[in-house]
């Protein structure tokens, strides 16, 4: 038995995260399950140094404290009742002085009910308001947001899980309840707005069931999802029954809405 954990540490002295064990899948560890037991189970070592697996999170208040550690890795462990609590954003605006979400966000298959957020003079606002994928975090995946109440200033970027996408990957999520803009701009039932200089952000494997409310740019969805040309949102297998559907246009442009896919 020791000759092969000292085999299993030799081996992970040979990489330099948890990430890079399962890179070739494009897939998070935590969805190996063999990789995700040698973890919990053996311990892995990259560079003499122990690497702790996500952060578990199993009240609202662990669900905010996200916001004082915005590149780590986060695992729900158990449903969570949000309601009565005065949510705020995780992740703000790097441009306008605030610090984007950068880390992982695994809801584990569970629910976060009844979550509110109420800051209508704000930009960027969802369960995440700003997300960054391109320095090779920016995951949310696998929860579901019911009963969901969220206003934010639409010209800013205003979504049920994230307000501003910026290659951000989103999957496997579902939204329900109301989404809503109070001004000109982007809002949708998952995704204000995304899209990026640096590369594409996407969303996979989800629907909203919300109501979306603003002035313009509004979708089922996606309020905008092409902010730049080369680099935007892409979309797949992923479907909603709110109102209005799919992607909304740009601020000031005629529909129609996209499709459903």
């Amino acid at each position: 038995m020791n000759t092969l954990l000292q085999r299993l540490k030799t081996f992970c002295h040979q990489v330099t995260s948890v990430r890079t064990f399962c890179s070739a899948s494009r897939y998070s560890v935590w969805h190996r399950p063999i990789a995700t037991a040698f973890v919990a189970i053996i311990g892995c070592y990259a560079n003499g140094t122990a690497l702790a697996g996500p952060i578990v999170i199993n009240t609202v208040q662990e669900l905010q404290n996200i916001q004082n550690n915005l590149s780590g890795d986060y695992i729900l462990g158990s449903n969570i009742d949000a309601s009565g609590f005065a949510f705020a954003p995780i992740g703000s605006n790097p441009f306008q002085g605030g610090t984007a979400f950068t880390g992982t966000f695994n809801g584990n298959g569970h629910t976060i009910n009844g979550l509110t957020i109420t800051a209508p003079s704000s930009d960027n606002v969802g369960l995440f308001g700003y997300v960054i994928g391109y320095t090779g975090g920016g995951t949310v995946e696998n929860v579901r947001l019911t009963n969901e109440n969220v206003v934010g200033n639409g010209s800013g970027s205003v979504g049920g899980v994230i307000g501003y996408s910026d290659t951000g990957h989103i999957s496997n999520v579902s939204v329900s309840g109301s989404v809503k803009g109070i001004t000109m701009g982007h809002v949708g039932g998952i995704v204000g707005s995304g899209g990026s200089y640096y590369g594409a952000s996407s969303l996979t494997s989800s629907f909203s069931t919300a109501t979306v409310q603003g002035e313009a740019g509004v979708g089922g969805l996606v309020g905008e999802g092409v902010f730049n040309p080369d680099f935007p949102l892409g979309i797949f297998k992923s479907w909603d029954l709110g109102w209005p559907g799919g992607i909304g246009p740009k601020p000031g442009e005629p529909g129609p809405f996209a499709p459903r896919q």
